[in-house]
């Protein structure tokens, strides 16, 4: 008896660990994105079905950082443009699902910081602007104005349009 009891519990360790290794190879890392520039402006939305305000970010930085969770804490950057045409591609994408965000922009010496959902990117490489609607989650507060220096930390997608 004592034989087939080890002989189940090799054959259940064995399978066990196939399948972690199998989950571990096709799991997919998570990315998170930061985009900064160095002026903002957030004005209501014309639409409130739509969205809270409107977030346009200045003198946007033409590259979008990019890293993934650990284990894998891989980096680096896409250009701006190419976020904003894949926002819609992939299961579960960010069209599909808006992001949350960290915004944090600055006043002077005040810094300000709200978690708010992203929608609708419009980037505009000629002025070098990006426009957000954006919806205000109850973290922080949003006020109206031009501001400098803006940083956006943006939530985390699996699907990965970069060579990741």
């Amino acid at each position: 008896m004592n034989k087939v009891h080890l002989l189940i519990a090799s054959i259940f360790t064995f399978s066990s660990v196939l399948s972690f290794a199998s989950n571990t190879q096709t799991t997919k890392p998570s990315y998170l994105f930061t985009q900064s520039a160095k002026q903002a402006s957030i004005k209501p939305c014309a639409d409130k079905k739509t969205c809270d305000y409107q977030l346009v970010l200045k003198n946007v930085n033409p590259k979008t950082t990019y890293f993934s969770d650990r284990p894998s804490r891989l980096s680096g950057f896409t250009t701006t443009l190419e976020f904003t045409q894949n926002w819609a591609k992939g299961k579960n994408s960010f069209k599909e699902v808006n992001p949350n965000a960290s915004l944090v922009y600055f006043d002077h010496d005040k810094i300000t910081q709200a978690i708010v959902e992203l929608s609708k990117p419009k980037y505009d490489a000629k002025n070098n602007s990006l426009l957000y609607n954006i919806k205000y989650l109850d973290q922080g507060k949003v006020t109206p104005g031009s501001y400098h220096h803006a940083v956006v930390f943006i939530d985390n997608i699996q699907f990965c349009w970069l060579k990741c």
